[in-house]
């Protein structure tokens, strides 16, 4: 009765001075602001989809994410099929004629292309836009047959010129297309799968002109050279087709920051502070489309052989989420921090202390993400964190009974959010960065804590419990 009336006390007598406890409780008190930190990454995630509803409004209206097909040579042909039919236990054959269209690329096909940037502003975000002039010129040989169905009869008197536009809502001019020197306008055009021509939900859409080379087939230039300028918005992306055999693509801006993806890598580029210029060869071998064939060969153009992005490199919603990606290791550093200054004070800190300083960590990205919409990363990171640090410096003059701890405090935080800053600007090298500061972190707390006592003066845990005993006996 006596050892069992002694030895319930002493349990908790000796958890609450086990430094090495307390150590876990700490652990997973760090793990447990996992969960507001992830409801903070929930407000980030609906103000991304609020950002991206609001990218996509305003990209509507000006065209959105452009994707140009330069000249295209579109003739109609019918082909005619015998088919067997059973009437009245007759069988004859029957000839049917079936429409298409032969598509026939260009030989050579250049585009220069001139961008003007600028951004717009829908509710709290920014969208940048542009304003596109491209000429397009094309040469087309004749003399070549087009690769359609064999038996096929092609109507050059019918043929197109076909250009695409994929927002054409974003086109801004009347353009027109110039064929041996005679200028044609433009016109909606729908191409449908059966070679049909004419408006439904289905279909290719684009801009047509229509040509007579009948004359030129049989009399004419083996030649013919087009040339067709169009002046569109967009937002944010803009994309080409290779759309020649040897395609010579060139593009100019005044967007100091560009991206260039797509199929193919530029060939020279130049970015500055005043914009960029970049030009692409495609060669036929490489383009992996045919010169000519039947409608079906529009459908494998790819309209992004070339992509020219917008980029932003300050999107403020990235670099939140990169700082959370990170909010646990840090969360847990200042944990750390205040379990160092228990163990060279003496002096306790109630769990419901460590909750607190993780909650106010938690609200430095909640503010870090309310003021970033406002006033970019940067000012705003020093707006949350200077007085998130003075609060924690605060808070560890007061629960350790000493100013100068609280200095100390504010200097060792001031340098860890320092380090978070450094982090989310490094980009490609803070993995490294946030790993070596984890080593460096845990390097540290091993030295200062190399001579504590984990067992609080004991060897273990039970031996307290037996020296109590046999004292108390």
């Amino acid at each position: 009765m006596v050892v069992q009336s002694v030895t319930q006390p002493l349990v908790r007598a000796e958890a609450g001075r086990s430094y090495g406890l307390k150590a876990l409780l700490v652990c997973l008190l760090s793990l447990a602001m996992a969960i507001p930190a992830l409801f903070v990454f929930l407000i980030l995630l609906d103000r991304q989809n609020s950002k991206d509803r609001a990218t996509v409004e305003l990209a509507q209206m000006v065209g959105a994410n452009q994707q140009v097909t330069g000249p295209v040579l579109l003739a109609p042909f019918t082909r005619t099929e015998l088919r067997t039919i059973t009437e009245s236990g007759t069988t004859r054959q029957v000839a049917q004629s079936i429409p298409g269209i032969a598509v026939i690329f260009a030989d050579q096909g250049e585009a220069d292309v001139d961008l003007k940037t600028e951004i717009r502003k829908r509710s709290l975000f920014e969208v940048p836009i542009y304003e596109a002039t491209a000429t397009f010129t094309a040469s087309f040989a004749l003399d070549r047959a087009p690769d359609v169905p064999r038996g096929s009869v092609i109507d050059w008197s019918q043929a197109r010129i076909y250009v695409s536009v994929s927002g054409q809502q974003g086109v801004l001019t009347s353009p027109q297309v110039r064929v041996n020197g005679v200028d044609s306008p433009l016109e909606p055009f729908v191409l449908n799968e059966n070679g049909d021509q004419g408006f439904n939900d289905g279909g290719i859409r684009g801009l047509s002109a229509d040509i007579d080379l009948s004359g030129s087939r049989e009399n004419g230039p083996s030649v013919v050279e087009v040339t067709t300028d169009l002046h569109f918005s967009g937002a944010e992306q803009l994309s080409f087709a290779a759309f020649a055999r040897d395609t010579k693509l060139t593009v100019a801006g005044d967007w100091p920051h560009p991206g260039f993806t797509g199929e193919f890598l530029a060939r020279e580029r130049k970015i500055t502070d005043q914009g960029f210029t970049a030009s692409w060869d495609i060669p036929y071998a490489a383009r992996g489309v045919p010169g000519s064939g039947d409608q079906q060969l529009l459908q494998r153009l790819n309209p992004s052989n070339v992509q020219i992005n917008l980029t932003t490199p300050s999107d403020p919603y990235q670099s939140v989420a990169r700082a959370l990606k990170y909010a646990l290791m840090f969360i847990g550093i200042v944990f750390l921090t205040y379990f160092l200054f228990e163990t060279v004070t003496g002096k306790r800190a109630h769990p419901a202390q460590y909750l607190m300083v993780g909650l106010a960590q938690c609200v430095f990205y909640l503010l870090l993400l309310a003021f970033a919409e406002q006033i970019g990363f940067t000012n705003a990171f020093i707006v949350a964190a200077v007085p998130t640090v003075l609060l924690l410096g605060w808070y560890v003059a007061a629960v350790f009974d000493g100013v100068a701890r609280g200095v100390i405090a504010v200097f060792t935080f001031g340098v860890l959010y320092s380090l978070i800053y450094v982090l989310m600007r490094l980009e490609d090298y803070a993995l490294i960065v946030g790993a070596l500061v984890a080593f460096v972190v845990i390097a540290v707390v091993m030295w200062v804590t190399r001579r504590l006592d984990w067992y609080g003066g004991r060897t273990n845990v039970i031996e307290g419990l037996q020296e109590a005993i046999g004292a108390k006996s």
